[in-house]
């Protein structure tokens, strides 16, 4: 008698973006139960790490200068407080799924080439089908899982892919500077969960 082969768990993700250029993951075990666990880090006020407020605001100079240049008003300020239902809406991220709990998985229409960027308003329906070249379409899932007795798996997973064989090659240059400063910045992310999940 042969043992069926185990299928792979299909991810949220799959649903939204299942190729893709690149991919950062992070994960971080909690000592809370899930749905603290999950609780915490779905309503974290990321503008409360000094790291997380200083990295966005050092990556945006170029726009800043390109705006002066051109005569174009500044961008408005960080805000003071943000969680993830912060960063939803126009010239921003859209909520793709929620499975209430356990995760929930946000999309961005990145236009990276564009020194003043303008993110196109969509719904998730649009986001998925979109293909405009010029574009980098960046989905990214935070996910709780149980792990073992009172203890809690978070995971951060991001994905990239872009619109057009161009845009994917200067993507590429551009992230090997900037990957490291978005995965230090997952990684704080996980450990303020961390820190206040129980």
């Amino acid at each position: 008698m042969t043992t069926p082969t185990p299928q792979p768990e299909r991810l949220p993700l799959d649903d939204y973006l299942p190729e893709y250029d690149l991919t950062q993951i992070q994960h971080k075990v909690v000592d809370a139960p899930t749905d603290a666990a999950y609780d915490r880090l779905r309503h974290l006020d990321f503008m409360s790490s000094a790291l997380v407020r200083g990295l966005p605001a050092a990556q945006a100079t170029p726009e800043r200068v390109a705006r002066r240049i051109r005569r174009l008003p500044p961008k408005p300020p960080y805000p003071r407080h943000a969680t993830l239902d912060d960063m939803l809406g126009p010239n921003g991220w859209v909520l793709l799924g929620d499975q209430p709990g356990r995760e929930v998985v946000l999309g961005l229409l990145w236009p990276f080439r564009q020194a003043v960027p303008r993110v196109p308003e969509v719904t998730p329906e649009q986001w998925v089908a979109f293909g405009e070249p010029g574009y980098a379409k960046v989905a990214w899932s935070l996910s709780a899982r149980s792990y073992g007795t009172g203890r809690t798996l978070l995971t951060s997973e991001a994905r990239t892919l872009c619109t057009d064989p161009a845009t994917a090659r200067r993507f590429r240059l551009l992230w090997r500077g900037l990957g490291p400063f978005a995965a230090l910045l997952k990684w704080r992310m996980l450990d303020m969960a961390a820190g206040n999940a129980s």
